[in-house]
């Protein structure tokens, strides 16, 4: 985690209620992590859902464990999926015994003890299928301003004021990570309703952001300033018109973030 993400997850945490001897949370992995093996295209077959197959529906489950000294995943649990009802946090859960570390990461520690967030993604049929309504990605839905003759949406520059500009689809090349975004986001507490964030693309990443809503917080605000940082733009949009330079918007579903984040960081992990 960032030096400016975390101080700000600990500010939020200190400004909650104080609570007498509260137990240390468990560690928590985030990088250096070695993974001896996953579930394999055969595992994700054998387990997707039936009703998600036979509507061709795509869909996520955020599942957490603890991790045993080795190296396998315990006590887990599947707090937040997409699309409801479909049952991805179950095949979640059938995936569990197929997940499995090194005994140590990267750098040495044991990982026994420790608690992970695993993200897990399924695309529904060759076509991609139907999308979750909702994601646990920060910002998915986002596009780029781009100027076009045609255009509908005015954006005026200090050479062009009547320039006209349209919005093209991107798709990020890099974004926060639950064990970033998840801390963070659940530290704020319930928050409600949706945000812009507004960047300009430069040099690969997003620079000059602000950030907007009609019940948008400071604290909300400035995890949304903070996020940024993780969001990596890419090069060109969709349909291959350039980013650089270009004004980069991006949707943050409060309600959806909240709730999801909030279910998975939101208690206490044994």
């Amino acid at each position: 985690m960032t030096a400016r993400l975390l101080a700000l997850a600990l500010s939020l945490a200190a400004a909650g209620p104080a609570l007498a001897d509260p137990a240390p949370p468990a560690r928590e992995l985030t990088e250096g992590v070695i993974w001896q093996s996953k579930p394999g295209p055969m595992d994700l077959d054998r387990y997707y859902p039936e009703e998600a197959r036979r509507r061709n529906l795509s869909g996520w489950a955020l599942m957490r464990c603890r991790v045993t000294p080795e190296g396998r995943m315990e006590a887990c649990r599947a707090p937040a999926s997409s699309p409801e009802g479909v049952h991805f946090d179950d095949m979640a859960l059938k995936l569990a015994p197929k997940f499995r570390m090194a005994p140590a990461t990267a750098d040495g520690a044991p990982v026994g003890g420790a608690m992970i967030t695993i993200p897990i993604t399924l695309v529904g049929g060759p076509d991609g299928g139907k999308p979750a309504p909702v994601s646990f990605q920060p910002g998915r839905a986002a596009a780029a301003l781009i100027p076009a003759k045609d255009g509908s949406i005015s954006c005026p520059r200090p050479d062009n004021a009547d320039q006209q500009c349209r919005l093209h689809a991107i798709t990020w090349e890099a974004s926060p990570p639950p064990h970033i975004a998840g801390p963070l986001i659940a530290a704020l507490g319930p928050v409600n309703g949706m945000a812009n964030l507004e960047c300009t693309a430069r040099d690969g990443a997003l620079t000059d952001c602000g950030a907007s809503g009609p019940e948008l917080s400071a604290a909300a605000r400035e995890a949304m300033l903070a996020l940024a940082s993780q969001l990596k733009p890419p090069k060109r949009t969709a349909n291959g018109a350039p980013t650089e330079g270009q004004r980069i918007f991006a949707v943050f579903d409060w309600t959806a973030l909240s709730r999801i984040y909030g279910a998975v960081y939101g208690g206490k992990d044994r």
